[in-house]
């Protein structure tokens, strides 16, 4: 049996299913999502965009997990409580700052998979000061995806953050629908230079059905009310997102118009906010302390 180029008999892939979704999960690629289809009448439809069958690195999936912090760190690291604590970059071959932290890149253990739902756990996570130990449930409920994703500080007193990486599909008709009250600009090394006011920045106003802009986009939005609307009429479905209060923030990602597709990342904080004064938007954590975040995704059929 096929799955959009993936055998469901890898291995290295699980399922879960209901009647209406079908997710095949990656427990050797930081717990990621391969796949995510509707299971429409008219046959599966990407709700995210499938990796390709041999895709062996982060960014082939569908879904990333971001622990224990979300987006770039500049400046090699850090000052907390008194100390700088130094931060390598992960994936050196991508960027040279440390970025999405390391639950991505790391192989998790199945806890418990049943036919509608799997968790897993990551035992020991490790990036610069960071020492944490993870725990994903993916779950499906009359085809909606629920993610809960829990990280519990191992090591000493930090701030933590993170947050969930979906790639979607971008085709002719796409549109993305979200509100924000401000926008992140941004340098040539993606790292944040101003906020302002979406009312500054009108061609990011997604609080209407709108199409992705022409040319790059890799920008953070907070204010977020935590909920968006994918529209794909090219596939006949839309996309619903909410999340948990503490991802107030979203990434939203587009290289260009012929990339195919584009990502929408709710995360807890902005890019580098741990290099800003306070921290804004991590959590952080004493030992034994956790935190939770949850994302969930639904898709609902429309007319073409």
């Amino acid at each position: 049996m096929e799955f959009g180029g993936l055998s469901i008999g890898d291995p290295a892939m699980l399922i879960v299913e209901d009647a209406r979704s079908r997710i095949a999960v990656r427990p050797d690629m930081g717990a990621g999502l391969a796949r995510f289809d509707a299971l429409t009448a008219d046959g599966p439809k990407p709700v995210l965009r499938p990796t390709a069958a041999g895709g062996n690195h982060p960014f082939d999936l569908a879904c990333n997990l971001m622990l224990p912090f979300a987006n770039r760190i500049s400046g090699g690291g850090f000052g907390f409580d008194g100390s700088f604590h130094p931060v390598p970059p992960n994936l050196p071959d991508d960027d040279p700052c440390p970025l999405h932290g390391d639950g991505l890149q790391r192989a998790w253990s199945v806890v418990a998979h049943q036919a509608d739902r799997i968790e897993l756990a990551l035992d020991e996570g490790a990036i610069g000061p960071w020492r944490y130990s993870a725990r994903i449930e993916w779950r499906l409920e009359d085809g909606t995806l629920h993610g809960t994703l829990t990280a519990t500080n191992t090591g000493a007193r930090l701030p933590f953050g993170g947050g969930f990486h979906p790639w979607l599909p971008r085709l002719d008709r796409t549109t993305l629908c979200f509100r924000a009250s401000h926008v992140w600009l941004s340098d040539a090394a993606n790292l944040p230079t101003k906020r302002m006011p979406i009312t500054g920045r009108p061609q990011w106003d997604f609080s209407k059905p709108s199409a992705l802009p022409g040319d790059r986009i890799d920008n953070c939005f907070d204010g977020w009310d935590g909920k968006a609307v994918v529209t794909q009429p090219d596939l006949g479905i839309d996309v619903s997102v909410s999340v948990s209060q503490n991802l107030d923030h979203a990434m939203v990602f587009a290289p260009s118009v012929n990339a195919g597709f584009f990502c929408f990342e709710p995360v807890s904080h902005a890019v580098d906010a741990i290099n800003a004064p306070g921290h804004p938007g991590m959590i952080v954590l004493a030992p034994g302390d956790a935190m939770t975040l949850s994302m969930t995704l639904g898709w609902a059929p429309r007319d073409r």
